[in-house]
C-alpha cells in the first residue's frame, strides 16, 4: 500500500536516487538540493513523498514563491521537481501526491494559489484536478545583429544587487524580486551561469537584463532569463516597456551565431508589432503552457494569471 507523508532530512538521499532513476539525465545532488529546497528566501517548501514497503517511490515538490501586488505580498507556490518511480507509474501515485499537497495548502492561512508549467502530455491530467490552463507562453527570436555600437557591457552581479531596492514597489501584480530573492535565484545558483547588463545607464532607475547562454534544439542562444529594477521603466505587471525592449534589441549583443531568445509573456506592454520591429519573431514549435490553481481565493489566480512571466519564474531555467 502506497503512503503519502512529508519529506525529511533523512529522505534526501532516497529522493535523489528517485530523480537519478525516473530521469537519468538529471544530475540532481545534495548541494541542488540544498539550494533549491533549504536555502529559498520565500520560505519552507511543500515536500510529498509516497512510500511504498519502505522505498520512496514518489515524489512532489512545491517551492514557494513571493508575489506582490500594489501593497499586498503574497505567498504562493510553484510544482517543481515530480517524481514517480518507473515501475510504479500508472498506479495514480502522481494524483495522490498532487491531492494531498491541495489539501494541506487549503488548511493554510493566508489562502493562496498554486501554478506550474506542465508540458503537453500532464497537461490533461492537471485539468483533471481542477487546475486551470491560464495561457500559452510563446518564445520570440532576434536574429538580427545589434544596430548600435554602444553596446551594454556585463556589469558585476553585486552591482545589480546593490542598486535593487528593498522592497519593489509593483504596477499591478507580480512576483516580489528584491535582493534576497536575486542573490539566491541568480548569484547562488549550484549549476547555472548568469549574465547582467545595464540596460540604461543614464537614467536613474536602473533596469538590468539577465541572461544565459543555452542550447535549445541544438540551437546556441543568448536567453533573457529575467528584468530586474527600474520600476518606472517596467510596465504594468512586471513587463518590459516598449523603451527598455528597444534597449535589449539594440544593446545586448546578439545575431545570427547568437540569437537573442525572449518570452513573449514578459513582453505584455509591448505589442506585436512592437516586437517584430525591434527583429524578434515568434518560434511556433516552442511554447511553455501556463496552468494555475486557486486555494481557497479565486482573486488571487486571477491576478497570477495576468502577470509576467519569464524564464526565470521557471524553476529549469
Amino acid at each position: 500500500m502506497v503512503q503519502i507523508r512529508q519529506l525529511s532530512d533523512k529522505d534526501k538521499n532516497q529522493v535523489l536516487a528517485l530523480l537519478h532513476h525516473s530521469f537519468p539525465k538529471n544530475n540532481a545532488d545534495l548541494k541542488w538540493w540544498d539550494w533549491k529546497y533549504c536555502r529559498n528566501p520565500a520560505g519552507d517548501p511543500l515536500l510529498l513523498i509516497a512510500e511504498k514497503n519502505s522505498a520512496i517511490v514518489g515524489l512532489r515538490a512545491f517551492w514557494p514563491r513571493l508575489f506582490i501586488s500594489g501593497n499586498e505580498i503574497c505567498k504562493l507556490y510553484q510544482a517543481a521537481d515530480t517524481a514517480v518511480h518507473p515501475q510504479e507509474r500508472g498506479q495514480g501515485i502522481f494524483k495522490k501526491l498532487t491531492t494531498e499537497a491541495i489539501s494541506r495548502l487549503q488548511r493554510q492561512k493566508p489562502p493562496t494559489a498554486i501554478f506550474n508549467f506542465p508540458n503537453d502530455q500532464s497537461g490533461p491530467g492537471y485539468l483533471k484536478m481542477g487546475w486551470e490552463a491560464t495561457g500559452l507562453l510563446r518564445w520570440r527570436c532576434g536574429f538580427l545583429p545589434n544596430r548600435r555600437k554602444d553596446h551594454a557591457q556585463p556589469v558585476s552581479p553585486e552591482q545589480c544587487l546593490n542598486s535593487l531596492p528593498d522592497i519593489p514597489k509593483a504596477a499591478g501584480s507580480t512576483f516580489l524580486k528584491d535582493r534576497a530573492y536575486v542573490k539566491w535565484r541568480y548569484l547562488d545558483h549550484p549549476r547555472n551561469q548568469y549574465q547582467f547588463w545595464l540596460l540604461n545607464p543614464n537614467d536613474d532607475s536602473p533596469v538590468y537584463a539577465v541572461t544565459s547562454t543555452v542550447t535549445r534544439k541544438k540551437v546556441r542562444t543568448r536567453l533573457l532569463v529575467d528584468l530586474l529594477g527600474g520600476q518606472n521603466n517596467i510596465g504594468v505587471d512586471g513587463g518590459i516597456s516598449p523603451d527598455i525592449l528597444s534597449e535589449i534589441s539594440s544593446r545586448i549583443p546578439a545575431g545570427p551565431r547568437l540569437p537573442l531568445t525572449i518570452l513573449e509573456s514578459g513582453m505584455k506592454s509591448c505589442g506585436k508589432w512592437q516586437l517584430r520591429r525591434q527583429g524578434f519573431f515568434r518560434l511556433p514549435a516552442l511554447k511553455v503552457n501556463f496552468f494555475t490553481r486557486a486555494i481557497n481565493d479565486e482573486s488571487l489566480s486571477k491576478r497570477l494569471a495576468q502577470a509576467a512571466i519569464f524564464p526565470g519564474d521557471i524553476d529549469t531555467f
